[in-house]
């Protein structure tokens, strides 16, 4: 099994790191490339919701233009959505639960 999948972009993103998120999109970094746990960017980026800090929310307001630009679609879909397409029904994290078990911590 797959131990997740850790790209530059997720990382930047799972720190709420807007101003990177924003400058590897502008690089061609690909947003559809889901965390390990099924976590978009798009999903972060409503998670967190805007900051306060005028500059981090310039960065965030740019993330979110650089990807309804690419066709990314708000609202986002739930992790537990994107792991079941992406990684499929017996993906690591659910699996547990399914069997009665508490799921696994992502790695």
């Amino acid at each position: 099994a797959s131990r997740g999948i850790r790209t530059s972009l997720t990382t930047a993103s799972s720190t709420s790191r807007w101003d990177l998120v924003a400058l590897l999109l502008e690089r061609g970094a690909d947003p559809s490339i889901p965390a390990s746990t099924g976590g978009t960017i798009a999903y972060r980026l409503e998670r967190d919701g805007p900051p306060r800090d005028v500059e981090a929310r310039r960065h965030y307001d740019r993330v979110r233009a650089l990807l309804a630009a690419r066709g990314v679609k708000f609202p986002a879909e739930r992790p537990a959505v994107v792991r079941a397409r992406v990684f499929g029904p017996d993906n690591p994290i659910d699996r547990p639960a399914r069997e009665g078990r508490p799921p696994r911590a992502p790695s």
